[in-house]
């Protein structure tokens, strides 16, 4: 019999060295997030390039075009859920079960190959704050979210609603 956390484990060793920024930042959202998140909201987080010089920046050309078949390669992390509400469908992205943010958060992953995606609370919200930051900052001046087509900035509301209460929890 095979336990849960070195099951995810396992999952994490197998992730590639190109799409593991991405995943942890995933992972961090998806424990720490104010909210669910939309799939769309999920395919802006991962334009963020942290590594950009001098600073993060959001890159258009890293969101992911089909974030549900992406995603579909890491099915025993994070699943993809079709949601109606009030006539109106999206997918959210949630951890596939609670044993993965338990495995993140726990103190078992720091002994072993994946201590990379090891997350605390203080790190997911500062850097879900930092994302959301960045995300507005790609806006010169204000936009009008209700006259672009739908969908043309899927994380804008979130990062406008929720950056404060990010920065609150790593400012307690």
């Amino acid at each position: 019999i095979r336990r849960r956390g070195s099951e995810n484990g396992e999952i994490l060793v197998a992730v590639e060295e190109t799409r593991r920024e991405g995943i942890r930042n995933v992972l961090r959202w998806l424990s720490f997030s104010a909210r669910p998140m939309h799939l769309t909201e999920i395919a802006e987080v991962m334009a963020i390039d942290f590594n950009a010089d001098p600073r993060p920046v959001y890159n258009p050309r890293r969101r992911l075009l089909n974030p549900a078949r992406f995603f579909y390669n890491y099915s025993n992390l994070v699943s993809v859920f079709t949601i109606n509400a009030k006539h109106v469908q999206h997918q959210e992205l949630r951890l596939a079960h609670l044993s993965v943010r338990d495995y993140l958060l726990s103190g078992k992953i720091l002994d072993t190959p994946v201590t990379y995606f090891a997350i605390n609370g203080l790190s997911a919200h500062r850097s879900i704050a930092e994302t959301c930051l960045v995300y507005l900052q790609q806006f010169e001046k204000p936009v009008d979210l209700t006259s672009n087509p739908p969908g043309s900035y899927p994380l804008a509301r979130y990062a406008a609603r929720f950056w404060s209460y990010h920065v609150q929890a790593v400012s307690v």
